[in-house]
């Protein structure tokens, strides 16, 4: 056993070892013989390394095995549900033996209805850090890779859990190192480690599974996490995915904002100056709130409320929130986060901030999330019907509410949760609460809303399939339903924004509005994390289906996990809130100005939105609140003079860009600014694609005027846009070249 186990230390760990690395395990292995050698003979090879790893690599030492402490043992006892199994002998360069390899036949349900459980051999106390450790790799897969959740959780109800990591595996060995802390007290014969496979099709292998409890000894922060798992397709700098949804925000979130300026005799005026400043979006940025922050006064509690008028610094913040709680049955009829009294007070003062509101949700049709009375009548079909319709009423239809929300979850999570559907014996029923709620409240838009759609890898087909299903049936019987939700919930596990997209793909073609509505990414690498933030939202606000996105709370300190994507628990900004704010305020964001026509026109490419427009002539101002979309015309401003122009050669306020003349063009045009400080320019064309056809502009530049020609003599006839980027803001114009 010394010349097996010594031999195997040798061995490298991982690929990226060197030959001095595994000399270190093998002096150490020496070290262990001398001094621990009860320790030695009551386990493996495999974990005796493993031990020496932890230590030498992460500086962790003692803990014990809650599973058995060999592999044989543990791959022996593995229990499988819809899984094939073969054990083979490893014959790499991996630290472990045996290899597990396992198969599943059809992707299902639910992603415990195919998966492989490990009995514990030890119990576990409430707060006790746990790390599991277990090598996988992937063998073949229906898609590009296979899904799995890892569990640790009582074997019986209500089969608490205190690890639940979604995650990818993809083909070569690695190694997955997932912290977690003991929620509950598990009982040894009572407990497990699962991985569930019911989200995918193929074979996998796995090895050297072992879970050890460091008890109090070590913070949950203080364990390594592996990251490998937590990367995603498309996450390259130089994604062809990205580039392309960022020619279609172009396209989709952007239209041409004319202002035309007149005169009190309704002639335009030339040379007006003109600002469109935007102050808010049309898309919907947004996140859940708790009520208890507006009902305290804390410090934090005054933060709260305070980033949500202003999280940038400079009065920009969310366009819509979503309650987190207090809309839901339970904490509606039993004040959970203050009375009703206190929930109409809270949205007064958000639509005094212009925030739209989402309710969450008027039934969640599961046994944990329903009244007493509705589980104690659940063989009384007639008595839940007419509890339901009351409550929706009622709650719908409350002073206060009604009118107020903009989209009600009517139902939550209806495919994994058929307590109701069960008792009632049809799907009928989310009509009539549907209908009910309409009537209710006719003003507002009904969704329904469901998890494992988008996330799970976007492989959970099962789910993905039942739920277009049900939302196709609601409208073939004329259901009035406006939206539908997905969570986002990702975890580790970053769907790849590409299967994102798909996945929208698969439900635009129902015509409804496409939301989501509970984003977050709960123990992920804070730079993974504020990649994917940058990617899901390029990805949902490049899809036309795409209405909304919504984040499942912004603070740590006011977060289901105590891990939110904005702000940590002491206001710091994470890396994956500075992604926010970079993209939805600065990238995604409009300030314009220029001078007017010749016939009092100001034309600028601009995101759909509140804006604020600005006309000066001479001294004289007007200015107008709008709303800026799809349907805009031409908006008029009229100024109470008689001038029908100023001088045009009267130094420039700021940055000017002035409208390209000529345009539209036959071969070439030119396009004029003022730069009042040296900066770095850049000026390039694209075409209706989003392709660069032309980069007529990038380098630094010193304060002054320019005029830019632009040939596009070897270009079709068509319309172009430019863009003119300096070090703070970025300014959009089209082009119509006409031969």
């Amino acid at each position: 056993m010394l010349m097996r186990w010594t031999s195997l230390t040798r061995k490298k760990i991982n690929s990226a070892e060197s030959w001095e690395s595994s000399m270190k395990y093998h002096n150490l292995t020496c070290l262990y013989l001398l001094f621990f050698p009860v320790l030695i003979w009551s386990e493996d090879a495999y974990h005796s390394a493993l031990r020496l790893q932890l230590q030498n690599e992460y500086n962790l030492t003692d803990g014990n095995w809650v599973l058995n402490d060999t592999e044989k043992k543990n791959n022996a006892a593995v229990n499988l549900t819809n899984v094939t199994r073969k054990l083979l002998t490893n014959a790499g360069s991996e630290p472990f033996t045996e290899i597990l390899e396992l198969k599943t036949s059809a992707r299902k349900s639910n992603s415990w209805d195919n998966a492989a459980r490990f009995a514990t051999t030890q119990p576990v106390k409430k707060g006790d850090v746990l790390l599991l450790v277990i090598w996988m790799n992937s063998i073949e897969s229906d898609d590009r890779y296979n899904s799995v959740v890892h569990k640790f959780e009582l074997a019986t109800t209500p089969y608490t859990q205190s690890l639940y990591q979604s995650g990818s595996i993809k083909p070569g060995w690695r190694q997955w190192l997932l912290p977690f802390q003991a929620s509950v007290d598990y009982p040894a014969a009572g407990s497990r480690y699962q991985i569930d496979m019911g989200y995918m099709k193929g074979t996998i292998q796995i090895a050297g599974v072992a879970v050890i409890n460091f008890g109090t000894k070590y913070k949950l922060s203080q364990l390594p996490i592996s990251k490998h798992h937590m990367e995603y397709d498309g996450r390259e700098a130089d994604a062809p995915w990205r580039e392309a949804a960022l020619a279609r925000i172009e396209q989709i979130r952007k239209g041409d904002l004319t202002i035309k300026v007149v005169n009190k005799q309704g002639q335009p005026i030339r040379n007006a100056r003109v600002t469109a400043d935007m102050i808010r979006h049309e898309f919907g940025f947004g996140t859940a709130i708790a009520t208890h922050w507006f009902l305290t006064s804390t410090a934090d509690a005054k933060t709260y409320r305070e980033k949500l008028q202003d999280l940038t610094g400079d009065g920009r913040s969310f366009n819509m929130v979503v309650f987190e709680n207090a809309l839901k049955w339970d904490a509606w009829e039993s004040d959970w986060e203050g009375d009703k009294n206190d929930v109409v007070d809270i949205i007064e003062w958000l639509r005094s901030n212009y925030i739209r509101i989402r309710g969450h949700c008027l039934v969640w049709p599961g046994t944990a999330y329903l009244p007493d009375k509705i589980n104690q009548n659940l063989d009384n079909p007639d008595y839940l019907r007419d509890v339901i319709y009351d409550h929706i009423f009622e709650e719908a239809g409350h002073a206060g509410v009604q009118g107020a929300i903009e989209e009600w979850d009517v139902i939550n999570e209806m495919i994994h949760n058929k307590t109701l559907e069960n008792a009632f014996g049809t799907q009928d029923i989310y009509k009539d609460w549907l209908d009910w709620a309409h009537e209710a409240d006719p003003a507002a838009i009904l969704y329904i809303n469901e998890y494992s759609v988008i996330s799970s890898g976007g492989q959970d087909t099962a789910t993905q399939t039942a739920y277009k299903t049900l939302l196709q049936n609601l409208i073939t019987q004329g259901a009035p339903i406006g939206g539908l939700g997905m969570q986002g919930h990702m975890g580790a596990n970053f769907t790849p924004p590409e299967q994102v997209l798909r996945v929208f793909d698969q439900f635009v073609d129902l015509g409804l509005r496409m939301s989501i509505t509970e984003y977050d990414a709960v123990g992920a690498d804070k730079t993974i994390a504020a990649d994917y933030m940058r990617d899901i939202l390029i990805a949902s606000f490049s899809h036309p289906g795409m209405t909304n996105f919504l984040m499942w709370g912004f603070w740590d300190g006011a977060h289901w996990f105590d891990d939110a994507p904005i702000f940590n628990k002491d206001w710091t900004l994470k890396p994956s809130g500075e992604a926010f704010i970079e993209w939805v305020f600065k990238k995604w964001w409009t300030n314009a100005d220029g001078l007017t026509d010749a016939q009092g026109a100001f034309t600028t490419r601009a995101f759909y939105g509140d804006y604020k427009i600005t006309a000066t002539v001479e001294g004289e101002e007007k200015d107008a609140d709008l709303k800026f979309d799809r349907q805009s015309g031409e908006i008029l401003l009229q100024l109470d003079t008689a001038n029908t122009g100023v001088n045009s050669n009267l130094p420039p306020r700021g940055f000017e860009l002035t409208p390209a003349y000529p345009n539209p063009f036959n071969a070439a045009t030119t396009i004029s600014y003022y730069l009042p400080v040296d900066d770095h320019v850049q000026l390039h064309i694209y075409n209706l694609a989003g392709e660069r056809v032309s980069a007529l502009i990038d380098e630094k530049q010193k304060a002054g005027s320019y005029k830019i020609g632009f040939n596009a003599d070897n270009l079709p006839s068509g319309v172009y846009f430019f863009r003119l980027a300096i070090s703070n803001a970025a300014f959009d114009g089209k082009l119509t070249l006409v031969r």
